[in-house]
């Protein structure tokens, strides 16, 4: 038996391989995977307020608990946790996470961040990362190595900060991850 190759099978061919390499393309897509969770908390001796329903209300007429802010005393110190997943290569962009204390200003006054690299992996990348972030700890993010200027004092201010964690590709702008408020009280 003959085998014979005419053009009109050779299309054929050519269309199911198409086909098959955009179809697994498409599914690999589906299942591809890039996510960076964060939550924020604080460290400190003053209690932590309770949720009061101050959101919009429900269809039931009951608020969802939200807190308005975190708060904290003037020697606390703001846990941010950030946890990364990512599944199905075929290679994972390197990512740097920060994470800043901004006061009214909007002036950085605590920061920190880390390089997500997963290397070779392909399949599966995960992990999770904790900051603590100080008053007047901030991290160095200049090409240069420049240390950040030395803080007059280590404790933090009364009033209201604003606690970002944000995350970017190498070569991308940052997108922000999440944002919390946090009240440090007068002692």
């Amino acid at each position: 038996m003959k085998f014979n190759l005419t053009p009109r099978t050779l299309a054929i061919i050519g269309v199911v391989g198409v086909l098959l390499v955009i179809g697994i393309e498409g599914t690999l897509t589906l299942l591809r995977k890039r996510i960076i969770t964060a939550s924020i908390s604080v460290e400190s001796d003053l209690p932590t307020p309770t949720p009061t329903p101050t959101g919009a209300p429900t269809q039931e007429g009951t608020p969802d608990p939200q807190l308005s802010a975190l708060t904290m005393g003037a020697d606390g110190i703001v846990i941010a946790e950030v946890t990364w997943n990512y599944a199905i290569g075929p290679r994972f962009p390197v990512t740097i996470v920060h994470a800043s204390a901004l006061d009214s200003q909007n002036q950085v006054v605590a920061s920190d961040q880390h390089v997500i690299d997963c290397g070779r992996d392909t399949l599966s990348c995960a992990g999770t990362i904790t900051f603590r972030l100080l008053y007047g700890v901030i991290a160095d993010t200049s090409a240069t190595g420049t240390p950040a200027p030395t803080p007059t004092s280590t404790e933090w201010s009364p009033g209201t900060y604003t606690v970002l964690i944000t995350r970017a590709y190498v070569g991308f702008n940052a997108v922000e991850v999440a944002r919390e408020n946090i009240f440090v009280a007068a002692q």
